[in-house]
């Protein structure tokens, strides 16, 4: 029977195989047919989905005329359509793009996405350079210019013209740039050169970091969070003093050690013995490798130990000066005291938050100063999925730069990355997880059932499979979570959450949902009232806000405070716009004593910003000192990104009728 099981896995194996390069190659093939504006009017469809847009408004965004507008989208329909997306075109309204195939419309835009940022990127010869250096590195095999050329999408001149700044550029770090006729060129050095070029140049840490998983941490994350964990700890158990930005660039140190280490690249032939360390530094160093070795599967080696023990003792390799400065970590850590101050959850003492954030803004301070900030690459919507981790990351980035500079949507939702995972564990109950599943299966049966959870939900700790004969009701209040895939127990028990036994992605939403205390749609629905509560006409955004905020302010006896708030909000810091014709302002500070949302629906839409256009309108206020309160933002987040809701929010008439529809929205979780 096993040997049967491993066949079958093996089967399935190789027929995902044959199915992922079968579409790898049906995508590239596709990558050739799009010109670049081709893939910017996807993006705008795809970022606005199931909202009709416009030919003159297309024309007016992208400087053509209607008729080449609409050459384009007639050449468009039909791969997109194959590839899970349906262009739909009405007259007098425009065209408007709808998801019809999730599997196949998630890879497509990936692709064109990554096809269309290089090019992007390629475009800035900088970007080359700093492409070149890690590529040469990783690559770490000899490669003629040409293919490096063609990669790079640039002429053999071109090429040559990058490749004598690269060689400038290496003998910075005493590498060289060696070439070897009809094979040619590899990067040569020291292997401590080497991890010194890729941490300086800002190779190690890409700036977007997790922009194709933000549903599950990155592994580059989780390894620095890891390291994090070791060098922190291991100080502290041998009592070694140090300061925080030499802790901080030692990590990074570690980090690239440990990057490079799990690709067979080591230390080689150091003559150190142990007689050159004092005592303190050789233990702490022997202790940070074995347990980095251990957590990460490597091989020990003692010379890569005596490097780390030379650098813990001389400390120079980590000044202020190197990795990360003095400056921009004290710039990271005013913001998120900021953050601290505006939304009440501390992340100073987030040592991995601080070290990838201090990574990331220093070569986005380079684009914005040569105005080359990424732009129409909202690949996963980070605006709806994550409203929360954006509206921190807006907030974040617009302490760091000056009100003069304005980054992209796209540059904000890349430093959002950062904070999603590290928001859902301060806003949780818990930060690991009890899950129990009742059924009538045994716990070897349900083995799928465990593992998709396991795989797509963060911190559970243990799922524990009984029949409900042999559990008693009375400690269903030690887990967090309680499944069945019996309807009978699920009439039985209003807590216990329904589910397939080949869980779909709608359980995977209802076991989230009961992790994070939703207990039933109430939870949700208390939120709204209906003294909030608006359809009508606004002339502006300004007006819309006052007339829930006075909506609110009759209702809950608030001050003007919150409004003040609100506007200082809207002028100091990015857009509330959300994407889909929806707003949600906020105030900048949290003020009041209860969490609400004030909801305006308008008979025509309003400007809001540059050239959004907005018929929705959430006024959000959270509860102050409660962090748990911010799971309004995800409870929103199901809401703005909803095809139902959005295809039916305008024919509502009454409050009656908007609580219907959203209950239609949430009922599913429950």
């Amino acid at each position: 029977m096993k040997f049967l099981i491993t066949i079958m896995f093996q089967l399935v194996n190789i027929i995902v195989i044959i199915k992922l390069y079968t579409s790898a190659i049906e995508m590239e093939i596709t990558m050739n047919i799009f010109s670049q504006r081709q893939i910017e009017i996807i993006f705008e469809f795809y970022n606005n989905q199931n909202q009709y847009i416009k030919l003159a408004t297309l024309s007016d965004k992208f400087n053509l005329t209607t008729r080449t507008i609409q050459n384009d989208i007639k050449s468009l329909k039909q791969i997109c359509f194959k590839n899970g997306l349906e262009l739909i075109s009405s007259s007098g309204k425009g065209c408007m793009m709808q998801v019809i195939d999730l599997d196949k419309s998630g890879p497509f835009i990936a692709n064109i996405t990554k096809n269309y940022y290089d090019s992007y990127q390629f475009s800035n010869q900088n970007s080359r350079i700093n492409f070149l250096v890690g590529f040469l590195i990783k690559n770490n095999k000899y490669i003629k210019s040409q293919e490096l050329a063609d990669m790079i999408y640039v002429s053999h001149s071109r090429i040559s013209s990058d490749l004598k700044i690269l060689r400038k550029v290496l003998a910075g770090y005493q590498l060289t740039l060696v070439s070897k006729p009809s094979f040619g060129i590899k990067i040569l050095g020291s292997e401590e050169n080497i991890r010194y070029c890729l941490i300086k140049e800002n190779i190690l840490v890409n700036p977007l970091l997790g922009q194709l998983t933000v549903e599950k941490k990155d592994n580059q994350v989780t390894m620095l969070d890891s390291i994090s964990n070791i060098v922190s700890s291991s100080f502290l158990d041998n009592q070694f003093r140090i300061s925080d930005i030499v802790l901080q660039n030692l990590i990074i140190h570690i980090y690239a050690a440990v990057t490079r280490m799990t690709k067979g690249h080591y230390v080689r032939n150091r003559n150190t013995t142990i007689a050159n360390f004092n005592e303190h530094s050789l233990k702490l160093a022997q202790k940070i490798m074995t347990r980095c070795c251990a957590t990460f599967d490597l091989e020990y080696s003692e010379t890569e130990m005596f490097y780390l023990a030379i650098n813990i003792s001389s400390k120079r390799e980590f000044d202020d000066e190197n990795f990360i400065s003095t400056k921009t970590s004290t710039i990271v850590i005013d913001a998120l005291n900021r953050i601290k101050q505006m939304y009440n959850i501390d992340l100073t003492n987030e040592l991995d938050l601080r070290i990838s954030l201090g990574l990331h803004i220093t070569p986005l301070m380079i684009r914005v100063e040569n105005d080359i900030q990424f732009s129409n690459m909202t690949l996963l919507n980070i605006q709806q999925s994550y409203p929360l981790a954006f509206n921190v990351a807006s907030d974040f980035s617009k302490y760091i730069f000056s009100k003069n500079v304005t980054l992209t949507i796209d540059e904000i939702s890349y430093i959002a990355v950062h904070f999603i995972s590290i928001l859902e564990k301060k806003i949780s109950y818990t930060n690991t997880n009890r899950i129990l599943i009742i059924c009538p299966y045994r716990r070897s049966d349900t083995i799928l059932m465990q593992q998709k959870i396991m795989r797509l939900i963060d911190n559970v700790s243990e799922i524990e499979i009984s029949s409900l004969n042999s559990i008693n009701p009375d400690e269903f209040r030690t887990f967090n979570a309680i499944i069945t895939t019996e309807k009978e127990i699920a009439k039985k028990y209003p807590d216990i959450r329904l589910v397939n036994y080949f869980i779909n992605d709608n359980d995977l939403k209802k076991i989230e949902a009961a992790l994070k205390g939703l207990n039933n749609i109430n939870d949700i629905l208390k939120n709204f009232d209906q003294d909030v509560f608006f359809i009508g006409s606004a002339k502006s955004k300004k007006e819309i806000i006052k007339v829930l905020f006075d909506k609110a302010k009759k209702k809950y006896g608030l001050t003007n405070e919150l409004y003040k708030s609100i506007i200082l909000h809207e002028e100091h810091y990015t857009s509330s716009y959300f994407g889909n014709g929806i707003a949600i302002p906020h105030p900048e500070e949290l003020i009041t004593d209860i969490s609400f949302v004030g909801v305006g629906i308008l008979t025509d839409q309003i400007t809001w910003g540059y050239d959004d256009k907005v018929s929705i309108v959430f006024l959000v206020s959270i509860e102050k000192n409660k962090p748990s309160a911010f799971q309004l933002w995800n409870h929103l987040s199901l809401l703005i990104s909803n095809e139902t809701f959005l295809s039916k929010i305008q024919n509502v008439t009454d409050f009656s009728d908007f609580m219907n529809l959203i209950k239609g929205v949430y009922i599913d979780l429950f």
